[in-house]
């Protein structure tokens, strides 16, 4: 469509040559000059559409989209073009109207079934919506119309992300960051580097995942999520100090943010700084009360500090909002232990392992195969305790975690060789090793390092006395 170039009256075309020209979008100038041509009389539909366009751009920019929304309404009722309804989809997707967005890009496509942009429009709407299944089809379209749509790339690896198809996403993040336009957002290639870290990091690489968020920090340093990620990676390097630096970066920059306070504090138990983590552990709480796991953390926390009345009261509330969770009364049984309550102990533990019978009947998980193989040892079943950690081992054979815990339970019943050949196993999954060799003595090495055992209560004894797991 051509339009005509200028109104006729010398003030509103000085006006109208401002909004149109001009560069910066947070001039206030600039908004009056739009707004003055736009509520000026006898202006030609032409020049409205023009102005309207302009001073939406403006608006966009400035992040204003409720208003750039109301010029691009005008433009469209005026000039109903393809581009006019792919913009209004762009803004609506900007305020959250998923379902609107959806309806403009489709009308483009009614139109114009090639329109590559409008199937990404389309496609990333969708995705926001939650309907990820139209989304990715979407996606796939305007990737197979545009081949080198950079952003069509981004938003599907990022759908690639949240699936766990690391392979797939990390191929899609590497066109889009190949096919990003320089006039992109800065943000959208920290985006593709950033999820392109994620789909590394799920993907055990945390080395190729710590270089893509570096590479995301130096486009936007404020990226907290990012900041988050890059505490993640440290963390599974066992670089603990540097992540619990990372996460005090993380709390800065979003100080409301539970799960890293959270996570923060789980760190400073495994680096000897219990005190340190019932703070951190405090604090998710006061952010997030409803939530559950942080009371069985602090739990925890408080009878490793030998706090036991506070223990005992945070899994009573985890308990309490958590009722049919077996790790809940394992945890109160060895808080009871190490306080010396053997009664006690022994009804948590049997309550427990009621609990873990039924969610292994349900769903027979690892985990909760380990839950009910750490309750048996705390009840001294211990070749019911064997058992269970047997079966958690052939279901996940690299757990370190379930080996350690067989080994303790084989000491246990003085069987040191095999606590041995656990405890090597441990070892060798530790430093990467498969764990299908054994010692040729067998010697036992190394202690138990797992935190549901860091302070040695897990069992009960018969005749009211306590048994130590060390």
């Amino acid at each position: 469509m051509v339009l005509p170039a200028m109104p006729a009256n010398a003030d509103t075309a000085a006006d109208l040559k401002l909004c149109l020209t001009a560069k910066d979008a947070y001039d206030q100038a600039i908004f009056d000059a739009c707004d003055r041509f736009l509520d000026a009389d006898g202006i030609r539909d032409a020049d409205i559409v023009r102005a309207a366009r302009a001073d939406a751009r403006l608006r966009a920019a400035k992040g204003d989209y409720s208003s750039a929304l109301d010029d691009m309404d005008w433009v469209i009722e005026l000039a109903p073009t393809k581009d006019a309804y792919l913009t209004r989809a762009f803004y609506l997707i900007q305020v959250g109207q998923y379902e609107e967005a959806i309806k403009d890009a489709t009308t483009v496509i009614e139109k114009d079934s090639r329109n590559a942009d409008a199937y990404y429009l389309r496609g990333r709407a969708h995705y926001l919506a939650d309907d990820e299944d139209g989304g990715f089809a979407d996606l796939s379209r305007a990737i197979k119309l545009a081949p080198k749509h950079g952003n069509a790339y981004l938003w599907r690896g990022m759908y690639n992300t949240d699936e766990f198809e690391n392979d797939a996403a990390i191929s899609d993040l590497t066109q889009a960051l190949r096919y990003l336009r320089d006039s992109d957002p800065e943000f959208a290639r920290a985006n593709a580097f950033y999820r392109r870290g994620e789909a590394y990091y799920y993907d055990n690489r945390c080395q190729d995942a710590l270089a893509d968020v570096d590479e995301a920090l130096k486009l936007t340093p404020k990226f907290a999520e990012v900041h988050q990620l890059r505490a993640e990676c440290l963390d599974a390097l066992k670089h603990w100090d540097d992540a619990i630096a990372e996460y005090g970066t993380v709390v800065e920059l979003n100080p409301k943010n539970a799960d890293a306070f959270s996570a923060r504090g789980t760190l400073q138990v495994t680096v000897g700084h219990p005190e340190k983590a019932l703070a951190d552990y405090t604090h998710a709480i006061a952010l997030n009360s409803a939530g559950s796991a942080n009371y069985y953390l602090r739990g925890k926390t408080f009878r490793q500090l030998s706090k036991y009345d506070e223990s005992i009261a945070d899994l009573k509330v985890y308990i309490d909002k958590v009722p049919k969770a077996a790790v809940g009364q394992l945890e109160l049984g060895r808080t009871y232990t190490a306080m010396g309550d053997a009664a006690s102990a022994e009804t948590a533990f049997r309550t427990g392992l009621d609990l873990a019978d039924a969610a292994i009947a349900a769903n027979p998980y690892p985990v909760s195969y380990f839950e009910r193989g750490a309750i048996h040892y705390g009840l001294r079943q211990y070749q019911e305790s064997i058992d269970d950690f047997t079966a958690a081992i052939r279901m996940t054979p690299d757990n370190v975690k379930f080996y350690y815990g067989r080994a303790l339970t084989y000491e246990a019943m003085g069987d040191i060789e095999k606590a041995g050949v656990d405890r090597y196993k441990a070892q060798q999954i530790e430093s990467g090793q498969p764990v299908d060799a054994e010692p040729a003595d067998n010697t036992p090495g190394g202690t138990a390092n797992d935190d549901d055992d860091d302070d040695g209560s897990w069992g009960v004894k018969g005749a009211g006395t306590i048994q130590k797991m060390h």
